[in-house]
Order: structure tokens, then C-alpha cells, then sequence
């Protein structure tokens, strides 16, 4: 695996104590990723410019969500073999819902294939056209083999502003016929500056079977990506990561409901989860994201973690400070008391997170730079190059992961996820009950992420 690296522990600096603070966070895989502003004091930067491997300035849809700085692991002391390495603890951060980076994951995948990113981007700029899905997919069709069709069905769009294009697809096999599987283009926001795109592959009716457990429709439409969708097949072709997966998950898992995603600059994802209100038992295990060409950023954590760093930024605004921000999200003084008295009842705010959208805390958690700067500064941020992989495990709408994507390139990117499958449904089931009675907890930060707060003039 790419990202073995490990170092001697470094001298000690502004950086280097501030990843030490109290209760900061840490996505394990990933290099530490933390925010600057022009302002910071002098000896901050300094250090900052001799830590850092790279850096990034995010602004998604219009909106600027400040400067990232990724730290070189030799230069933090960061061994991340020795992080990989560890699975007991890896195990933990998987049962407990929280992300986890297999860094470089997929070189040698992506090394071995390029013309199959070439053809991604190929798909890209098809899928722009009218009708480009349906003329890549009678040209992609016949690689999966002589049972599948294209369907001449008509095909209603669910998000009429959004939605590009969907094509139904068929497969008969031993005399039963499949007729309701399907392809779906469409944009990601309707940001006139936002050229992203995706490519979602599923079955039934949307939302309404979105949870569905049939499994032949699942393992029909992982076999249909995994034949014809660029890039798919890297990853159950990758012994090391299906091991890992086997061993954080318990069980063994098989991807399935494919999309790909074509984030461009001023593109990316608002704050949400991947989760379902079902049982947990049988139900989706989680979403893998693989980065295949270009880089994206992220903030990924528990939606417990959300939920206490909403909290204390909603107690630094009942304190008075970042004025501006209360201003804005909170005109009313009736707004800001209504936001304390939820983010004070932590039962309460995981299940008013897990609405869509983030219900009334949307415009905190999606606020950029101050909720962003925040979040990265509690150790909750990621960038992803190609190779990378970030596991987002799920157990349901109070035990999941909570994620916000950015763009991090001047041109568009390309990468692919998968929901997460028990492969045997049947088995394991004592090995996820005592998982679950295992959970470990994370302690309040206090006034770690207090540097972040600052307005930008």
C-alpha cells in the first residue's frame, strides 16, 4: 500500500503543538490536514511553509471556505504504516461509524490501466451531450455480455433540475428477466459555475428502493459496473483492500449502486450521510469512495463527532463570539436560544443532523470559512489523491458518517463509490452484536478549534 511512511518524531513547533491540542480528532490513513489565514502570526506561517506538503484554497457553488494546508508526515512525526497496521484500532473507528483513508490503495490499479481513466473523462464529456448515455451504453452494453440490452422504455427524471438523462436496462438469465435496472446522468448542484457530473447505476423505484435488499437486482447492477464503468472493477480486483475490508467490516462486503462522480471546480457535496432508517441487521454496511484521477477534499466524521463540534461552535455564539456568523444564521435572538436548547440534547441534535439536509443546523454545517475552518482544525478534514480510498461505515441514521466534498483541483476529477454489502447476510451476526456493545467515545475538544474562528476580512 502507497503512504507507508513513517518518521523520526520532528522538533517541536507552533504545528507540531497544535496537532497535539486536546481533543482533536484524527481521520486514521490520512495526513493531517489543518487552515491558515494570511493573519496568523508570523512564526505560525513559518512553520506552517517547512510542515506542509501542500496546500489548497476551497470555494465551493460561489462560496469561500478558506485555505488548507496538508502536513508531511515526516515533519509531524506521522507513521502511517504503523496507524494501517493497527487493526484492532482501525476495527474500533469502523464499528464507532468514523472514516478511515487507505492511502494509495489503488496505484498500482490506476498504473496498470490508464486508458481506462481516459475513457473516464471520454464519458465525461459524452454524458454533456444530449443523449450521451444511451449511445455510450449501446456501446458499452455488449462487454457485459449477449444478456443485456438496452431498454426502450421511457424514463421520467426525479430531480427535474438536476437529472440529465436515465436509460433502463435489461438482463435475462435462466429464463428470468431483470427489467428494472437503470442508468441515471445528472449534475451535481445547478451553480452555474459548477461543471460536476455523475453517473449513478441502480434499480426499482428511486428512493423508495434506494434500501432495497433484493439481492439479485444488487448483484446484478455490481456486475453491470463492474463491466462497463471505468475504473469499477479496480477495486474487487485489489486483494489488500478487500482483506481490509473483511477485517474492519468482520465479514466480507461487495460493492453495489455505483456512481461516478466528475467533480469540477466550484463543485462538490453539501454536508449529508449514506444512511437508511432500517434495521441494522442486513442493512447497507457503508460506502466506499475511490479517487481515481485528480484530488477532492474532505470533511468526514461520526455523526456523533458532528454533533458535539456543533455544539461548541453553538456555545462560542451564545458567548458572543464570531458575530457575523450569528448575524447571519441566526438573525433573531429566539433563532440562536432554539439552536442552543437542540445542540445541548445530543439525542436530539444526531437526529436533527441526520434530516436531509442537516434540518435547521444546514447553514451552520455548510458554512464556509468559519464551520469549515472549525471542523479541519478538530482533526475532521482529508485530502484524497488518486489511489486513495476513504470508507465511510453506516449503521443507520444515529451511527454514521457525515461527510462535505470539495473540489481540491484546477480541472475536473473523477472517482467512484460503491455502497457497501454483507456478501453473507446469514453469517456473523454474534461477531457485529458484540461489535456494537464495544463502541468507544470521544471526549469533548473544550476550545481546541478556537484558532479557526477568526472572520475573514
Amino acid at each position: 500500500m502507497s503512504g507507508e511512511r513513517h518518521s523520526e518524531a520532528p522538533e517541536a513547533g507552533p504545528v507540531a503543538g497544535f496537532l497535539a491540542g486536546d481533543g482533536r480528532g484524527r481521520i486514521p490513513g490520512s495526513l493531517p490536514v489543518i487552515s491558515w489565514r494570511e493573519e496568523d502570526e508570523h512564526a505560525f506561517l513559518d512553520d506552517l511553509e517547512r510542515c506542509a506538503d501542500s496546500t489548497i484554497e476551497l470555494s465551493r457553488r460561489g462560496v469561500w471556505h478558506g485555505h488548507w494546508a496538508e502536513l508531511s508526515p515526516a515533519a509531524v512525526g506521522l507513521d502511517l504504516r504503523a496507524e494501517l497496521s493497527d487493526h484492532a484500532a482501525l476495527h474500533l473507528c469502523w464499528n464507532d461509524a468514523r472514516p478511515i483513508v487507505l492511502p494509495g490503495i489503488l496505484d498500482d490499479a490506476i498504473h496498470r490501466a490508464p486508458d481506462e481513466i481516459a475513457e473516464a473523462f471520454e464519458l465525461y464529456g459524452e454524458l454533456g451531450e444530449d443523449g450521451g448515455l444511451k449511445r455510450w451504453l449501446k456501446r458499452a452494453l455488449p462487454a457485459a455480455g449477449p444478456e443485456w440490452r438496452v431498454r426502450d422504455r421511457r424514463a421520467d427524471l426525479f430531480d427535474a433540475e438536476r437529472d440529465v438523462e436515465k436509460v433502463f436496462v435489461s438482463r435475462e438469465t435462466a429464463g428470468r428477466e431483470l427489467r428494472d435496472l437503470w442508468w441515471k446522468s445528472g449534475r451535481l448542484s445547478t451553480f452555474e459555475g459548477d461543471d460536476s457530473l455523475r453517473l449513478r447505476i441502480s434499480f426499482g423505484l428511486e428512493r423508495d428502493d434506494d434500501a432495497s435488499r433484493e439481492p439479485a437486482r444488487q448483484r446484478a447492477v455490481a456486475t453491470l459496473a463492474e463491466a462497463v464503468l471505468p475504473g469499477a472493477s479496480f477495486v474487487p480486483e485489489e486483494p489488500s483492500l478487500n482483506r481490509m475490508l473483511e477485517i474492519l467490516a468482520g465479514e466480507e462486503l461487495f460493492l453495489t449502486q455505483h456512481i461516478a462522480y466528475w467533480n469540477a471546480p466550484e463543485g462538490g457535496a453539501l454536508f449529508h450521510h449514506d444512511a437508511f432508517d432500517e434495521p441494522t441487521e442486513g442493512g447497507q454496511r457503508g460506502v466506499l469512495y475511490a479517487q481515481l484521477a485528480g484530488r477532492t477534499a474532505w470533511l468526514a466524521l461520526s455523526v456523533e463527532d458532528l454533533a458535539l463540534r456543533v455544539s461548541e461552535f453553538v456555545e462560542l455564539l451564545r458567548e458572543g463570539e464570531l458575530e457575523w456568523v450569528t448575524e447571519d444564521l441566526f438573525p433573531r435572538s429566539a433563532d440562536l436560544d432554539g439552536a442552543v436548547e437542540c445542540a445541548r440534547d445530543r439525542e436530539r441534535l444526531v437526529r436533527e443532523l441526520a434530516l436531509p439536509g442537516c434540518g435547521r443546523f444546514a447553514g451552520l454545517v455548510n458554512r464556509g470559512p468559519e464551520f469549515t475552518d472549525f471542523l479541519a482544525n478538530a482533526g475532521h478534514a482529508a485530502i484524497l489523491e488518486a489511489g486513495d480510498v476513504i470508507l465511510l461505515p453506516n449503521y443507520g441514521l444515529a451511527r454514521t458518517v457525515m461527510h462535505s466534498v470539495f473540489c481540491a483541483d484546477d480541472e475536473p476529477t473523477y472517482a467512484i463509490s460503491a455502497a457497501l454489502r454483507q456478501a453473507r447476510p446469514d453469517v456473523r451476526t454474534d461477531l457485529q452484536a458484540a461489535l456494537s456493545r464495544g463502541r468507544g467515545k470521544r471526549k469533548s475538544n473544550g476550545n481546541q478549534s478556537r484558532r479557526s474562528t477568526r472572520r475573514r476580512d
